[in-house]
């Protein structure tokens, strides 16, 4: 019987050697380090594309309510729809502009279900036990930048530390008022600033701002400029905590807020009174000088269009559109784009 024997052959396997896989993964390294960024940059597209588009929203929900009032919607007073408003002063039953936007940005149920002369914000109302104290918190998302990069909610307590606190939901938009500009010349003394009036507060006199206080919001034609040439609504973003330019905390001595956690003043929520006021003593005290965009959340301490965009900030025109404004945008022209009846032309694009 013949036997034939078959010869298997041997299989060699080969494997890296240490060298080898050392480049593999410095080259896997390199690569991720030259796509990350590209990611990074393109996720803030994305979210300032996003961030742009909650702004559109609210700048229609302006004109959907000056359509159905003949007014634009007041800062701090009593917006409804019977159009009831307090007298001059800070009105107990003080109410933000963004509640009163709250139907045309797809919460009806909010608008409906909120007890007008209920409480909303200052700080001698029934808030924290209020009878819309439950309501603070929710999350309204055409109100919030996703660029911001911090909880949706945050604890409003007044006085600090006092144990009166309650939850509330932030907004990174703010409407802006009367700038406190007394060195930079005669025109930018006699006019209103934005689209959205405060009938509660009145400018300092050293403003030289001249502020007659109304029964209820501005009409289109008190926007002498032009609704194309008047900035009224901008990104504030980044309250309860207070920065200033490249996202440093404000120095404790030329802040009012505290505390990393809670906010004492009514802004950056929806509720509250989110207002932007540009101050140009505050950005020389903070060594910003000309200074107009993402130089200062700070609010009530001096604040300006803030963002954690890389490179400006969102504002709301008049007409409606949203336009995005360079960090690096001049003071002068700043200035004449959130002032409604100055009667200055703009000298430049923006």
């Amino acid at each position: 019987m013949l036997h034939c024997s078959v010869e298997r052959k041997r299989r060699i396997h080969s494997a890296f050697t240490l060298v080898e896989l050392l480049v593999v993964i410095a080259i896997i390294g390199v690569l991720v380090g030259l796509l990350l960024p590209a990611v990074q940059k393109a996720r803030e597209s994305a979210r300032r594309i996003a961030c742009s588009n909650n702004l559109r929203q609210v700048g229609l929900a302006v004109h959907n309510y000056e359509n159905s009032f003949r007014r634009m919607p007041t800062a701090n007073a009593l917006n409804n729809d019977q159009g009831r408003y307090p007298p001059v002063g800070l009105p107990k039953d003080s109410v933000s502009w963004l509640l009163a936007l709250a139907p045309y940005v797809d919460q009806v149920e909010l608008a409906r279900d909120w007890v007008y002369g209920g409480t909303a914000y200052h700080p001698t109302d029934n808030l924290y036990n209020g009878v819309n104290s439950d309501k603070l918190a929710g999350v309204i998302p055409t109100y919030i930048c996703p660029s911001t990069p911090f909880d949706p909610q945050f604890i409003y307590e007044f006085p600090l530390n006092s144990g009166n606190g309650v939850q509330v939901a932030r907004t990174d938009y703010a409407y802006i008022t009367q700038p406190f500009i007394p060195t930079l010349g005669p025109e930018f003394k006699t006019c209103d600033a934005g689209f959205i009036y405060a009938s509660d507060w009145t400018p300092p006199a050293t403003s030289g701002i001249v502020k007659t206080h109304r029964p209820g919001g501005i009409k289109f034609n008190e926007i002498t400029d032009g609704l194309s040439n008047v900035a009224g609504i901008s990104e504030m973003s980044g309250l309860p905590q207070r920065f200033i330019r490249s996202d440093q905390e404000i120095p404790p001595p030329l802040s009012f807020f505290l505390d990393p956690d809670k906010v004492t003043s009514p802004d950056g929520f929806w509720a509250g009174r989110t207002r932007m006021q540009y101050s140009e003593v505050f950005m020389l005290n903070l060594g910003l000088g000309n200074c107009s965009v993402n130089c200062s959340n700070g609010a009530d301490a001096g604040a300006t269009p803030y963002s954690f965009h890389p490179s400006g900030a969102h504002v709301v025109l008049a007409d409606g559109s949203v336009q995005f404004l360079s960090d690096s945008t001049d003071q002068r022209l700043f200035l004449r784009m959130i002032l409604r009846n100055d009667g200055q032309l703009l000298n430049a694009s923006f």
